[in-house]
């Protein structure tokens, strides 16, 4: 019985000894030598670009709206370069599934004015992965080639 009581003490002291030491902050060391001094240095001057760059086009917002009678997509915004918003007339749990399919395929608008009605959208994707279509044999095989410049 002594013998626990005397155990039981030495637990405690050893809890409370490195509760302590936990709550203490190290001492810093004292540096033992002065960082060397840089000296200044005199910066080249800035040579002034005698063109100016050509701005970027300003971003125009695009908006594709249609009822929901016989549609489950009310409206596709592009609210900036990055950024694509979906709005669905009515809930679809399935819809991040099929947002990865050929429909959703997110394009530059001068492409898409470009091919609008043509097979072209469909048949020549601009993709943005690390491969590409090489060949396309409808029914039969698709050859993927890897793309170089892939980040």
């Amino acid at each position: 019985m002594k013998a626990l009581r005397i155990l039981s003490i030495l637990v405690a002291l050893t809890l409370v000894v490195g509760l302590v030491a936990s709550c203490c902050p190290e001492p810093t060391p004292e540096p033992t030598e002065e960082p060397p001094v840089e000296e200044p240095t005199e910066e080249p001057p800035v040579e002034e670009p005698t063109e100016e760059p050509e701005p970027e086009p300003e971003f125009e917002p695009l908006v594709i709206s249609a009822p929901c009678e016989n549609n489950k997509m009310k409206e596709i915004a592009a609210l900036d370069e990055m950024t694509v918003q979906f709005t669905m007339c009515k809930p679809d749990p399935a819809f991040l599934a099929k947002a990865a399919f050929t429909p959703f395929f997110i394009q530059p608008r001068e492409w898409i004015e470009e091919k609008a009605g043509t097979t072209e959208l469909l048949e020549h994707p601009i993709g943005t992965g690390p491969y590409y279509i090489e060949s396309w044999n409808r029914g039969d095989s698709i050859v993927f080639k890897r793309f170089d410049d892939y980040w």
